[in-house]
């Protein structure tokens, strides 16, 4: 008989319960997750009733199931839960948490004392806070006393005693020991008792953060110098990092989070709650650095070797927008019709890691969006002293023939799809043949050499079409390779190049999954400085009027130089001013005196007209203007997560060979809890063990390999670390 209510299911045991058709509750003992459209937006310890309800608040507060559904779903009485909701609409998170009914003589007094030594000493056991209520008070606390306290969360976990595992003492030992602070416990087996975190295993990626944000917080530094707040930019950053590392992509999700045990990781009492990290927003946005993150995050790319430049792929990514203003539309591939949104123009490079992006409206164009992109590159290039070829790829949404034309100016190597059909060619018209390898599969395609021409365009385009052995498909690709590079690229390259885009659009789905880059933030108004402009019809139109002229004028001055030869060849001539009198020859000159007159008017008319306007709807009324700063801001430092990712499965694949588990292995390590113990000269962390043997000797040899790079601690005192796995 399948079990009715998750109540009824055994908490100790692995399962997945299903409510309605989009929430999932996996239940993976020690910690429970519910997702909704396969997005995490809760997850807590099994048992903690304060976790458990802020999570039914907020599957409530989605609208994604009713409270009476989602209430017996959980076991739960349907008025339990707006009990809940109404607490939390009136206090908060605060409003959740148990009452704090004290036991016996425990006052709030007491309590606070409790609270303020556990703060002084992190490890204190209970006889040590049993000497000290009885120096203050001359009372002691039994074990079921502390116990009750910790379960309704008045006070933390006390730290387990040396010698004797319950920990209680009578009052006549009291009076014996000395007034003493104990030493520092150990465990059973040896290991210095230190700060459980859940949140251990992300430590690994320590090294990284320090070596990808040195460069940001040296600026940070320079910028404004030590900040008196608590939550200063750099520790800022770093929260913002370790959230999206853990998979928390909205701000409001960080009230699943644990702060207090995230804290140990950050070197502080506690991880900055929600409203920490959106009131301090602002101080970010006013040191320039989402201008500034971007740069410096991919010239640290470039320089440590996270990612590849020379081999670029570019294509715009929608993101939808469900909000009130008017922002203007873009196409949407999805629904394939015209919604509200904005674009993001990413640059990948041959493995598909992000490099930099563009931010831009919904309705701005993908070709001027290549210019810019090629532009960023070939000066990061030029920075990091790369003097190869830029060879860069795009889809359909490219081809313009004015765009080509520039990208071989600029001697840019470029490769995209032909638009429209392609005309079917003879199998045996393929004599040349390649493969293309992956880690899984390899296949085989053919290769024609042929050109295409572009309606308005003179010079043909240099093509191939390429036929798939298999499904015996044929595709016509558009490329150009400039002289200057003929030896470098050849035309089964650049085909090669392109037919591997598929890493790139991996990015997009794996960066929608594990980092949210749809996320906006809030969306903030802008202003003009923020407009999309486009060249001025009007503008436009009066140039174009003045080249129409200016080869009139040129015509009619060659008439009239013609006209004056003429003069020199005839036997029986007039006088030069009666011949120059003739009504052709004044007829010329009249129009000369017109089109020279009609194009300083013109020249007037531009001087007063701009080049180029913001974009308007057809009434002529604008868009709502976007500040794209927070968005650049935050998926900068998303993107910046997916590359240490990378990183990571790099490393870890000389030690974890099975690649279809390889990024299992990575989630096990990082979400395996273990504790955090502060040193005078290092801190230690020591992980909790795998469970899987092979997972477990890889996870040695890689944290291994992590102490040998020296990895620092991410508070503001910077201190040596050391992984250690707790056996």
């Amino acid at each position: 008989m399948l079990n009715k209510n998750i109540k009824d299911r055994d908490p100790n045991r692995k399962w997945v319960h299903e409510i309605g058709t989009r929430i999932k509750v996996i239940n993976g003992p020690p910690y429970r997750q519910i997702y909704i459209d396969y997005v995490l937006i809760a997850e807590y310890l099994i048992g903690s009733k304060f976790e458990e309800a802020t999570a039914l608040v907020m599957l409530s507060k989605n609208s994604s199931v009713s409270v009476p559904d989602l209430a017996a779903a959980f076991g739960l009485h349907h008025k339990t839960i707006y009990n809940y909701i109404s607490l939390y609409e009136t206090n908060g998170l605060e409003g959740l948490r148990p009452a704090a009914h004290y036991p016996g003589k425990v006052n709030n007094e007491l309590v606070e004392f409790i609270q303020s030594e556990q703060n002084k000493n992190p490890h204190m056991t209970l006889t040590a806070l049993n000497r000290k209520l009885f120096q203050v008070y001359e009372l002691t606390l039994s074990e079921t006393t502390i116990r009750k306290l910790v379960e309704s969360e008045t006070i933390s976990p006390l730290a387990k005693e040396p010698s004797k595992p319950d920990g209680q003492i009578n009052f006549e030992e009291l009076l014996k020991e000395q007034p003493t602070e104990p030493a520092a416990s150990s465990d059973t087996e040896g290991v210095s008792t230190g700060n459980y975190t859940r949140y251990a295993g992300y430590s690994i990626f320590t090294s990284m953060i320090n070596e990808l944000f040195s460069g940001i917080f040296e600026y940070i530094d320079k910028k404004k110098g030590s900040s008196a707040k608590t939550w200063e930019a750099k520790k800022l950053i770093t929260s913002f990092v370790l959230y999206f590392m853990m998979g928390i992509t909205n701000i409001e999700q960080t009230k699943t989070v644990n702060r207090k045990e995230l804290g140990y990781l950050l070197g502080e009492g506690a991880a900055p709650c929600s409203k920490t990290l959106k009131r301090n927003m602002h101080d970010l946005m006013q040191m320039n650095l989402p201008q500034v993150v971007p740069e410096l995050l991919t010239q640290e790319y470039i320089a440590k070797g996270y990612v590849e430049l020379g081999q670029l792929y570019y294509d715009g990514h929608f993101v939808p927008y469900y909000g009130k203003e008017d922002i203007g539309s873009g196409f949407f591939t999805q629904r394939r019709l015209a919604v509200p949104g904005h674009e993001q123009y990413w640059a990948n490079d041959l493995r598909g890691r992000p490099v930099f992006f563009l931010n831009s409206y919904g309705f701005s164009r993908f070709s001027e969006a290549i210019l810019e992109l090629c532009e960023k590159a070939i000066t990061y290039m030029k920075q990091s002293g790369d003097t190869r070829p830029l060879l860069v790829a795009f889809d359909r949404g490219g081809y313009n023939s004015s765009l080509f034309r520039e990208l071989s100016r600029m001697g840019v190597c470029w490769v995209t799809w032909k638009s429209g059909k392609t005309k079917e060619r003879p199998e045996d018209a393929f004599k040349e043949t390649f493969t293309l390898e992956t880690e899984r599969k390899q296949c085989e395609y053919g290769i024609l050499y042929t050109t295409h021409k572009m309606a308005n365009v003179k010079e043909p385009f240099d093509a191939v079409v390429i036929l798939n052995k298999k499904t015996s498909k044929q595709t016509t690709i558009l490329y150009d390779i400039p002289n200057n590079v003929k030896n470098f690229y050849q035309p089964v390259d650049v085909a090669k190049f392109l037919l591997s885009r598929w890493k790139q659009e991996n990015f997009f789905k794996y960066a929608l999954k594990e980092a949210d880059i749809n996320q906006t933030h809030g969306l903030e108004k802008g202003t003009e400085n923020d407009a999309y402009y486009i060249p001025n019809p009007e503008y436009t139109t009066l140039l174009s009027r003045k080249i129409k002229l200016l080869k009139t004028y040129e015509k009619l001055e060659d008439k009239k130089e013609k006209i004056e030869e003429r003069y020199f060849t005839l036997k029986r001539k007039p006088t030069f001013e009666k011949y120059l009198s003739r009504k052709g020859y004044q007829n010329t000159i009249s129009s000369l005196k017109q089109i020279s007159k009609e194009i300083d008017s013109i020249d007037d008319d531009l001087l007063k007209i701009p080049y180029s306007i913001p974009y308007t709807k057809k009434d002529g009324s604008l868009y709502t203007y976007i500040d794209f700063s927070k968005i650049n801001l935050m998926n900068a430092l998303k993107a910046a997560v997916f590359n240490m990712r990378c990183r990571a499965k790099d490393i870890a694949r000389e030690y974890f060979h099975d690649y279809r588990e390889l990024s299992k292995f990575i989630e096990v390590l990082t979400q395996t809890g273990g504790y955090y113990k502060k040193g005078e000269y290092q801190d230690t962390v020591y992980l909790n063990t795998l469970e899987t043997p092979a997972y477990q000797a890889a996870a040695e040899q890689l944290v291994n390999r992590i102490n040998q790079s020296s990895p620092k601690t991410l508070g503001q005192e910077s201190k040596p670390l050391v992984i250690n796995f707790k056996y």
